[in-house]
């Protein structure tokens, strides 16, 4: 009977400490969702899972493996682990239109200290060499086809290509005045892009172009590539 009183009294004084339990020193895990594809012209978010063994404080995080291109952006608030339980922390990483690609997946390892304690994951983002130029819902008959591009300067290297979705309910046609080579006018002989359709033009050479909607008309509804 005495010897049974110890053994309780141990356990609680070992989980008053921090640990579990069985003895273990107060710890907590890592874990993260597998990113989406995406490309370039993109901000997507890492959800980043922590788990707690008895390990509780404020979180901090580093990412390596990034392009120098790319931005990375830490949780917007504090992140406070508590003793045995979990929490989620979302990163942002930010690739510009003439970011570098990862056609086969770059691996980003995510490091979380908690104190003195260090754990890491390494999630792989893989990113399209390619840029998505959507004609948005509704820009047909609006006169706002490109949303909040329109009037912008989209930067883009050599060799991307250059998507033009088309995400309204009726055909689109891309005039484009020649001026990047590989992004030519779509031809008028045809509907253009129908709905929910792309028209896809690879980046072939240095230069600058405006686009704009054939059938709709260029008035203030427009966008600006620029390759270097």
């Amino acid at each position: 009977m005495t010897r049974l009183v110890k053994v309780v009294l141990i356990g609680a004084l070992l989980s008053s400490c921090g640990g579990d339990s069985t003895g273990s020193a107060p710890d907590f895990t890592i874990t993260a969702d597998p990113p989406a594809a995406t490309t370039l012209g993109t901000a997507n978010t890492l959800h980043v899972h922590l788990n707690s063994t008895g390990a509780s404080g404020t979180v901090t995080f580093d990412v390596t493996g990034a392009p120098a291109n790319w931005t990375i952006t830490p949780p917007a608030g504090p992140v406070t682990l508590t003793a045995n339980g979990q929490t989620t922390a979302d990163l942002t990483v930010t690739i510009p239109s003439n970011g570098d690609a990862a056609a086969a997946g770059r691996t980003l390892t995510i490091a979380a200290t908690i104190g003195s304690q260090t754990h890491q994951v390494q999630p792989v983002l893989t990113v399209a060499n390619t840029y998505v130029a959507t004609l948005v819902l509704g820009g047909g008959s609006a006169g706002g086809h490109w949303g909040s591009l329109a009037l912008t300067t989209i930067h883009l290297n050599v060799g991307t290509m250059l998507r033009f979705h088309n995400a309204d309910t009726t055909a689109h046609l891309i005039h484009a005045a020649g001026g990047v080579p590989g992004v030519v006018h779509q031809n008028t002989g045809g509907i253009g892009t129908p709905a929910g359709g792309n028209y896809d033009q690879t980046i072939a050479g240095t230069g600058s172009d405006v686009i704009n909607c054939h059938n709709h008309g260029p008035t203030g509804d427009l966008i600006n590539i620029a390759v270097p």
